[in-house]
């Protein structure tokens, strides 16, 4: 197994425990491995358009994103604010000053032009979202936020461990709930505002989504054969479809010593929350009782899994999570139609970004070799037909 392997599986590289131990992992160990995928994760989503909502329906980690809307902020004044103020000190100096104008045009030294539109279109977003609320009386209240911050901390394993994550980055919780929680609770009473929903669609969207909601998720008790080849697993679940014995064909050939000798069994039940392989726990939690997998892959060899018990998901009622479901609802439709509505949004609201008007366009590449080709032969190079 490679390094990368034995730090995604949890597994220290002197651990010679058997393959059904190291397939439900150490708690303890990883829960800080997790924490740090977490927000590892989060920064590399943070870039991606329209990024669907996690099980929780918690938005992104935006570290990144908060210092930039920070920066954009500080230079949207000075887009707004062009009158009466341009040329305000906001640094002094033996000899000098340093005025809104100076900070803006070194900023727009500093950030490339495309960047710094996209920076001031942000701020335009929160300007216009924040508009839209004072008309419609939307307000985020305290409870609106705790509630919030309240899904944060048990993502992290409780308060403790959010607040880890925050130190980490050096954010403190009231610039979270400032630049984070707030805008972004608001940003999704507006659309829902804008966009009304029927109680037939929190119902529905119920009813498609229940596992979310289960206050006890579903856990299954299973066995396993786990051999090293593609062709031994496809023969040995022909033999089992065909009446063979599990535990027995367990007992003769998986690799997995430590099940084996129990004909495959993997002890307790677990649930999604388990600290197991991918591939093996989702492949086992679709199973019903008594119910076979197809082969599954993973990075110890090729798996057959026979579920032998179930604990069904325990499910409020809708009536018992309507708040939540309404949440997770609009927190789904939001992320999944943000870019189109803002869009028209700026469009309804006639939104010049001035900045994108008065950046320079790009200067064609006419001296490169492949601009000046002849157009008679364009498929003389491959590789330029391709650039095009």
């Amino acid at each position: 197994m490679s390094d990368m392997e034995k730090e995604q599986a949890n597994v220290p590289e002197n651990d010679n425990r058997d393959t059904a131990e190291t397939l439900r992992l150490n708690d303890s160990e990883g829960s800080e491995a997790t924490e740090q995928e977490e927000i590892k994760l989060a920064q590399e989503e943070e870039g991606a358009a329209g990024a669907s909502a996690p099980k929780a329906a918690m938005p992104a980690w935006p570290w990144i994103g908060l210092s930039v809307i920070a920066v954009a902020a500080l230079a949207f004044v000075l887009i707004a604010n062009p009158l009466g103020g341009s040329d305000k000190k906001i640094a002094k100096f033996d000899g000098g000053s340093v005025s809104k104008v100076d900070f803006y045009e070194e900023i727009k030294t500093q950030v490339p032009a495309e960047q710094f539109a996209t920076m001031v279109d942000a701020v335009i977003e929160k300007k216009l979202i924040s508009k839209m609320a004072d008309k419609a009386g939307i307000e985020v209240t305290d409870a609106d936020v705790n509630k919030e911050i309240a899904k944060y901390e048990t993502n992290f394993g409780g308060a403790e461990g959010f607040q880890k994550a925050l130190d980490q980055n050096g954010i403190d919780l009231a610039t979270f709930k400032e630049q984070q929680i707030i805008p972004q609770v608001l940003k999704q009473r507006v659309y829902a505002n804008a966009n009304p929903a029927t109680e037939d669609d929190f119902k529905a969207y119920y009813e498609a989504n229940k596992d979310k909601f289960a206050t006890t998720p579903k856990q299954v008790k299973a066995s396993h054969i786990l051999v090293a080849t593609q062709e031994e697993a496809d023969a040995i679940l022909k033999d089992l479809k065909a009446g063979k014995d599990f535990a027995t064909i367990a007992k003769a050939k998986s690799i997995d010593t430590g099940s084996a000798v129990n004909g495959g069994d993997l002890g307790d039940f677990f649930g999604p929350d388990a600290q197991m392989v991918p591939e093996f726990l989702q492949a086992a939690l679709a199973l019903d009782k008594g119910q076979l997998s197809d082969v599954v892959q993973s990075q110890y060899g090729f798996h057959i899994i026979k579920v032998t018990d179930v604990k069904p998901a325990v499910v409020p009622s809708y009536d018992e999570k309507k708040a939540d479901v309404q949440d997770a609802y609009w927190a789904e439709q939001l992320g999944t139609n943000e870019a189109s509505w803002l869009d028209k949004l700026k469009a309804d609201n006639h939104v010049k970004n001035l900045v994108k008007e008065d950046a320079p366009a790009e200067t064609p590449a006419a001296s490169s070799p492949a601009a000046s080709a002849p157009a008679s032969s364009p498929a003389a190079s491959p590789s330029a037909s391709a650039a095009q």
